[in-house]
């Protein structure tokens, strides 16, 4: 059997997810990809001087992401403005085809089923495209939601997307990165000791996950940035700041020492560690190779303070 084996970082396109409330600044962030085209499901791209769609039916959606494939049309990026919109437009074909008028009418929950099947669908779509060289853009909206928090046991309330769950959890989970854009506020207290916001004019995007809102990353961005082009910049580098550092060693060997070393989780993706940790590798490259050699080698044990164990 003769194996084709890809060795180092692979440059690819990206496929980012970006959420938050209205008028933060999400479709003017997308329009800064290279070469966008908007499928512009909720016509919100007007003001922008770009390339659009209209697709009025999940069909057309398809359609146009199919031409966009086959090469040719120039366009770089393709941007869906919105998920949310998306979601409801499938919804729509997949009531008519039942003859209801929405899919929550269809019993047991098939409807809903149904839908996340054709978001499933979507998706194998969106890595054709980015196998084609297509970075793919996905804009969506938040509403604060209650969070049932098992670990803590407790409920609270957290920026979350506004759509359905199965389809949400799949959005998560098919981009490489999810990045929450908001207002950026601050709460002080006046003289009689009540709170206020101030600021919430400058617009900042997150890119981790902490306890008010989702977020992922895989390129070790910093936890704040700015809706710029510089973060666009960065996105489209497409590589964590450690790719070239731990050149030769393997995923595992890369986890195993993160996690020995307390820096991460077990299971979890050595492109996911925490900013601190990425700029103290970035900071000391020759300390950071000669560490994971060391332990590689079984050579020493590493010892871990308990300030950085992983929770």
């Amino acid at each position: 059997m003769t194996m084709k084996i890809i060795k180092g970082p692979v440059q690819r396109p990206q496929k980012v997810c970006v959420y938050g409330p209205e008028g933060v600044g999400k479709t003017s962030f997308a329009a800064r990809f290279p070469k966008p085209l908007f499928l512009d499901l909720e016509r919100g791209s007007c003001a922008y001087a770009v390339d659009r769609v209209y697709p009025e039916t999940y069909g057309k959606v398809e359609e146009v992401m199919a031409t966009v494939l086959q090469g040719g049309t120039g366009y770089e990026t393709l941007v869906v403005d919105t998920f949310d919109a998306l979601w409801q437009v499938l919804g729509r074909q997949v009531a008519a085809a039942k003859g209801v008028k929405g899919v929550e009418e269809i019993p047991y929950g098939k409807g809903v089923a149904m839908a996340a099947e054709g978001m499933t669908r979507f998706f194998l779509r969106v890595d054709a495209l980015v196998a084609a060289g297509v970075h793919v853009v996905v804009l969506a909206h938040s509403e604060v939601k209650k969070h049932e928090d098992a670990e803590a046991g407790a409920s609270y309330d957290r920026y979350m997307f506004r759509v359905q769950k199965l389809s949400a959890h799949l959005l998560m989970q098919e981009m490489d990165s999810v990045l929450f854009a908001n207002f950026e506020t601050r709460v002080v207290q006046d003289a009689n000791g009540k709170a206020r916001g101030v600021g919430g004019k400058q617009r900042v995007l997150h890119t981790v996950r902490t306890a008010s809102h989702d977020g992922k990353n895989r390129l070790g961005l910093p936890e704040k940035m700015s809706l710029c082009g510089e973060t666009v910049a960065r996105l489209l580098g497409g590589q964590h700041p450690w790719e070239a550092l731990v050149a030769g060693f393997t995923d595992e060997e890369i986890c195993g020492f993160l996690v020995k070393s307390g820096y991460l989780g077990a299971g979890e993706d050595w492109r996911y560690v925490a900013q601190p940790i990425v700029e103290r590798g970035v900071a000391q490259p020759g300390k950071l190779r000669q560490a994971m050699e060391a332990y590689k080698a079984g050579v020493v044990e590493v010892e871990v303070p308990v300030e950085k164990q992983v929770a």
